[in-house]
């Protein structure tokens, strides 16, 4: 089996990858920017409207495919915006997000930790 060297790109990574917000990053609509503070590092981030969008939706795990969906179904990308722009601008989001330890690849088949299950009393 050959090699592929995109294999390991961290766009390789981040598009095979189901991407989540990382622990420690609180954010805050500020206008249209989203502001996210890094809690680890005392950093802030400010995002655009439409990748703060996109961040919100990291609250669960997904991959860039589900984002690029999103995108093009919220603000109406018609045919006009060629697909592999759109791709690679999701893709370099949440590189820039990972890179920075803002989001992180949730593990396979993992359910978010966020999220607790409390039994129901019969």
């Amino acid at each position: 089996m050959a090699h592929d060297p995109r294999s390991s790109t961290p766009n390789a990574r981040v598009a095979s990858a189901r991407i989540r917000q990382a622990d420690g990053v609180r954010a805050t609509w500020c206008g249209d920017e989203l502001v996210l503070l890094d809690t680890r590092s005392d950093t802030y981030y400010s995002l655009n409207r439409v990748a703060g969008r996109l961040w919100d939706l990291l609250l669960s795990p997904r991959t860039a495919a589900e984002l690029v969906r999103f995108v093009r179904a919220a603000y109406d990308v018609g045919p006009m915006m060629d697909t592999d722009v759109l791709e690679q601008d999701v893709l370099s989001l949440l590189r820039d997000l990972t890179t920075a330890g803002l989001a992180v690849a949730a593990a396979p088949n993992a359910v978010d930790q966020r999220i607790t299950r409390t039994p129901v009393a019969g």
